[in-house]
């Protein structure tokens, strides 16, 4: 128990546990560096000027990659309305031709009258061809 107290004084009783004030010119009681309150006050400050600067930069940095990517999704947003709008209007072109197609097909197929008329004029010149052939033929050998 003794040497426990010994130790313990001896201990606290080391000079660089304690904090002297000493005048400019005078040797230091320690190795190290040692800062006036001016000296200190300038540090912490340039230190704490030091951090707000790196949070505006980190804040503008931020702000540039939102705006970034705000800019490229407004294109995809045009892009994709550029191509729905000409999406509606291929199909309202087709839908128009569609139509107009089937009007031409169902007037067409309702009248007797052209397709009896189409046979008749079809069979007339396949006779008149077949005719003619023969009757150069027959001039051709005599």
């Amino acid at each position: 128990m003794r040497i426990l107290i010994f130790l313990i004084t001896l201990l606290f009783a080391q000079t660089s546990f304690a904090q002297t004030a000493i005048e400019k010119g005078e040797p230091a009681p320690e190795t190290g560096v040692f800062l006036t309150k001016e000296q200190a006050a300038k540090i912490l400050a340039d230190r704490e000027t030091a951090e707000k600067i790196c949070k505006i930069n980190q804040d503008a940095a931020v702000a540039v990659e939102k705006n970034k990517c705000e800019y490229d999704k407004s294109l995809l947003k045009n892009e994709l309305n550029y191509e729905k709008t000409k999406y509606e209007q291929i199909s309202k072109l087709r839908d128009v031709q569609e139509e107009r197609l089937y009007d031409s097909v169902a007037d067409s197929g309702d009248n007797l009258y052209w397709f009896v008329g189409g046979i008749t004029i079809g069979a007339t010149a396949a006779a008149a061809t077949a005719v003619g052939i023969v009757i150069i033929i027959n001039q051709v050998n005599p």
